[in-house]
């Protein structure tokens, strides 16, 4: 710690996050899907529960390729999110202030590009299983406390 409070101790994010999320995309001829989509995912890190949260949502456009009961695709979504992030740096409970400076809360908006890439795996003809990989890139106001890095995403796809 710093003097007056400051918080001066760095603690690295490691861990696998978990969240929730969706996507509506129309498709446009055989190979292009026009949509938007949103997520939010969290980060428990440093062993004092310590946390990062973030949501975000925006437009996208994928290439896709049906092969059989297969679809693979690539493509990005442009929008905006919010980052939440609680530090503590001591094994205290959380119900109360904390003056000796061992707490940091930090809340920011930005802007986000995400590129992606992923497989369906057609269940039926309404029901497609989905393995997806994307990087969410913060483009308009970066933070040392931003994680950055590739995520997977596994779920189910209901189609109409």
């Amino acid at each position: 710690y710093g003097e007056a409070g400051n918080f001066v101790k760095r603690m690295q994010m490691r861990g696998v996050p978990y969240g929730i999320g969706g996507a509506m995309r129309c498709h446009f001829g055989k190979h292009l899907r026009v949509g938007m989509e949103g997520y939010v995912s969290h980060l428990g890190y440093g062993g004092n529960d310590s946390y990062g949260s973030v949501g975000w949502g925006g437009v996208l456009a994928d290439s896709k390729w049906d092969i059989k009961r297969w679809t693979l695709f690539v493509g990005a979504a442009v929008g905006g999110g919010s980052m939440k992030n609680l530090t503590l740096l001591d094994k205290t409970p959380t119900d109360y202030f904390l003056e000796d400076g061992s707490a940091s809360f930090r809340r920011y908006a930005f802007c986000a590009v995400v590129p992606f890439v992923g497989a369906e795996y057609a269940i039926s003809k309404k029901i497609h299983l989905v393995l997806k990989a994307d990087c969410l890139l913060n483009v308009s106001n970066p933070q040392a406390d931003y994680p950055i890095g590739p995520r997977i995403f596994v779920g189910m796809m209901f189609c109409h």
